[in-house]
């Protein structure tokens, strides 16, 4: 049977797909669970994953991924404070690659983007432990396609500004220009400018306030919170989305229940049950957890006397 226009264009634009290796299939690393990604030049892998505290190595080297958007943030505090850069890409699922801003990593990734023709396209993001005089060292380069990306000589080392090769990959991606983020004292405010307007509407946003409130009463560490924003690569809670903020209260709860449940899965479930059904009622959300702390500590002081 002959073959009509439209069939042989898409046999041709198939072919190409698969010659490129850019099928969606092929996106990603293949784990759906998978959400930050580190870079790192350790053991065998310069990829690895958190997970319950734990590096865990991802044997793939190449991540093949569309580029949706790119940040520098700052994470720790006072003497541990650094600079990060994350990249967020779409692939199996969102992912966002981080490494150090001042890493030979992020500097191989922020050339290549910046060379790249198209940023809308799927890239594979190829990460590769190389050995130097200061020991072992990852280096990120790019494909598009078969086509590697080639960065011009001596270009890396004529950089000193790595942030506006950030910000100059963000407006390619139609993000805003961003400042350096700068460090903050344990009270959350910038220890460089604490009259700042910006700065002091942004501590004293609501969503603070409310994340604080929740916190001292579940009596988790201020350490514990700002660990968890620091693993979504924020430094405020009034960073989340909504979404993000409410699971920010359930999560926070799961860590105050996890010693009185079988795990932090049912104080999570128990948590949404009993503590949503309240605030439906018209109680406020911490009175609502409050009763819900009470009801959980009498339940566990009956089942002691019990035994």
């Amino acid at each position: 049977m002959t073959e009509n226009k439209e069939q042989i264009l898409m046999r041709a634009v198939n072919a190409l797909e698969v010659l490129a290796g850019i099928r969606t299939s092929q996106l990603g690393f293949g784990d759906p669970r998978r959400d930050f990604v580190y870079v790192k030049a350790q053991g065998k892998s310069p990829w690895y994953k958190w997970e319950n505290e734990t590096a865990i190595p991802i044997e793939e080297r190449g991540l093949m991924a569309v580029v949706k958007g790119i940040e520098v943030v700052g994470i720790g505090e006072d003497k541990d404070f650094r600079h990060k850069l994350d990249l967020s890409v779409e692939a199996d699922k969102p992912y966002v690659v981080r490494t150090g801003l001042e890493t030979v990593s992020a500097k191989s990734l922020l050339l290549g983007l910046r060379h790249v023709q198209s940023l809308s396209s799927p890239l594979k993001i190829v990460a590769s432990i190389q050995e130097g005089n200061r020991g072992p060292y990852v280096t990120l380069s790019l494909f598009e396609g078969v086509r590697r990306v080639e960065i011009p000589f001596g270009e890396q080392d004529a950089i000193d500004d790595w942030l506006a090769i950030a910000n100059e990959i963000r407006q390619r991606l139609g993000q805003e220009p961003q400042g350096l983020p700068q460090p903050y004292d344990k009270r959350g405010v910038d220890a460089s400018a604490e009259s700042a307007t910006p700065l002091t509407s942004k501590i004293n946003h609501p969503a603070n306030e409310r994340i604080k409130a929740i916190r001292e009463l579940l009596n988790i560490p201020a350490q514990t919170a700002v660990s968890y924003l620091s693993r979504l690569g924020k430094q405020f809670p009034s960073e989340l989305s909504p979404e993000e903020l409410d699971e920010f209260v359930v999560w926070m709860a799961a860590e105050w229940g996890k010693d009185l449940f079988e795990s932090r899965h049912h104080a999570a479930n128990s948590f949404r049950k009993h503590v949503y059904a309240l605030m439906a009622q018209g109680h406020t959300e911490i009175k609502a957890i409050e009763a819900w702390m009470t009801q959980k500590e009498k339940e566990t002081g009956a089942e002691l006397v019990g035994k």
